[in-house]
């Protein structure tokens, strides 16, 4: 950084392997020795502290203050390279916006038009299937129909009639077949997902059941803090702690 500009060059082909992570911080950092050997042990401190008069009181308050320098000078040492490693993190991640808002904004202009397409594909498919699934069941019944008067036909001995019944019924059977729509074959687009999303609208919020209905806690709080003793919502409690 040091207020140069970063540049960067792309490959013409994504690269197959993740980068490596970009170094922000590098060497150890170093804390002050008192800090490395006391800052730690301090739960331990107060675990073992008892307030049972004004002394142990003084004492426990004087270790609450000893906390809070030790704290101090913790964030002395690690606040000002944790606001390096954010200007770094901010930086980067304007580069990137960068490059990625228009592959984003390109993205977000064809997919509708692929998934318009795919939906009319998929409309045309299911119309010509349909029509062929009509085509196929008058067939069988214009066979069947034939294939009946036949054997009536071939009962009685009239033959060169039945054979003139299932020689026409079988040209009935090839034009209404022929006649159905070919299938169009299920367009394929590599990589392109799309996922059915459900979700829920509320057509009627006196129906909805008491169980689903949640309670508006930040302005009961609000409430509670405004009112404190004079709080009086039916079902609700003010309640109070020390912080």
């Amino acid at each position: 950084m040091n207020g140069q500009a970063m540049e960067f060059t792309f490959p013409e082909e994504p690269a197959r392997t993740p980068a490596p992570p970009v170094p922000i911080v590098t060497g150890a950092v170093v804390l002050a020795p008192e800090v490395q050997k006391h800052a730690l042990a301090f739960p331990q401190t107060a675990r073992m502290i008892e307030i049972t008069d004004q002394a142990t009181l003084t004492r426990a308050n004087d270790f609450r203050n000893d906390i809070r320098a030790m704290a101090k000078k913790v964030d002395e040492t690690f606040d000002p390279l944790i606001e390096q490693a954010h200007c770094h993190h901010k930086a980067l991640l304007a580069q990137k916006k960068r490059f990625r808002e228009p592959l984003d904004e390109a993205e977000k202009l064809i997919k509708p038009k692929i998934s318009d397409y795919l939906a009319e594909e998929d409309r045309k498919r299911f119309e010509a299937e349909r029509a062929a699934a009509l085509a196929k069941t008058k067939a069988e019944k214009i066979a069947e129909k034939a294939i009946d008067k036949a054997h009536d036909l071939t009962s009685k001995g009239k033959l060169e009639q039945a054979d003139a019944v299932v020689e026409k019924a079988s040209d009935e059977v090839d034009k209404v077949l022929a006649g159905a729509p070919p299938i169009p074959e299920k367009p394929k687009a590599e990589g392109f997902r799309e996922r059915t999303l459900w979700y829920a609208e509320i057509t009627d919020r006196e129906k909805i059941p008491r169980k689903y209905m949640i309670p508006d806690m930040p302005t009961l709080n609000k409430l509670a803090v405004a009112l404190k003793h004079g709080f009086d919502i039916p079902g609700v409690d003010a309640k109070w702690r020390k912080a």
